[in-house]
């Protein structure tokens, strides 16, 4: 990175715990418990600079995103940044979600629950659209809400590595921040920073 040179800032927030709890919410909708109004007010100033935001369609991103900014219009949703599908996992509680044992990394990236997709399939499917809006904007500070598995996607992007990617943890209001450099190259600038 050149100093003075002008990036595109991109801040990814993970939206707020689900609400019942307990449950795998990939693809299906949930809603979410009461975001303290200290954490709406600490991540609404964390993303003042943002110029442009964007959202996973699901309900528990655009109601994390309402808590943040209830003055503000909708964020553009992207229907790509949606979760990634568990298929027939979806809606178990994490207790009765089938022991798979002990995944290499590449077989983690590769493996999908029945009727679902793996995270091979979920970069395959987020990825593009967050290039587009790079390609688009350029520079500046955007923000986008979604989820946890979208968050690594774009790690997985930045890292050039998949199986680097799902090493991380991503908690719930979270910000996670990229670094979209103008020869096409990333820089990660923190991970999973909670407000």
């Amino acid at each position: 990175m050149i100093p003075g040179q002008q990036n595109l800032k991109i801040l990814l927030v993970r939206h707020a715990p689900v609400n019942p709890s307990g449950y795998l919410y990939g693809s299906t909708d949930a809603d979410i418990e009461r975001v303290p109004l200290r954490t709406s007010k600490r991540l609404r100033s964390k993303l003042a600079h943002c110029q442009t935001f964007f959202s996973s369609p699901a309900l528990r991103c655009i109601k994390t995103y309402q808590a943040v900014f209830a003055k503000k219009s909708l964020p553009s949703q992207i229907e790509e940044f949606w979760e990634q599908d568990f298929g027939d996992w979806e809606g178990l509680t994490y207790s009765n979600i089938p022991d798979q044992g002990k995944l290499s990394g590449k077989d983690l990236v590769e493996f999908s629950p029945q009727n679902g997709e793996s995270f091979l399939e979920l970069c395959q499917r987020t990825q593009p659209p967050l290039l587009k809006i790079i390609s688009e904007r350029k520079e500046g500070e955007i923000a986008i809400f979604t989820h946890a598995g979208v968050i690594r996607s774009f790690l997985a992007l930045a890292l050039e590595s998949k199986e680097l990617a799902l090493k991380f943890s991503v908690d719930n209001l979270s910000i996670t921040g990229i670094e979209a450099l103008s020869d096409g190259q990333f820089s990660i600038l923190f991970v999973n920073q909670t407000v």
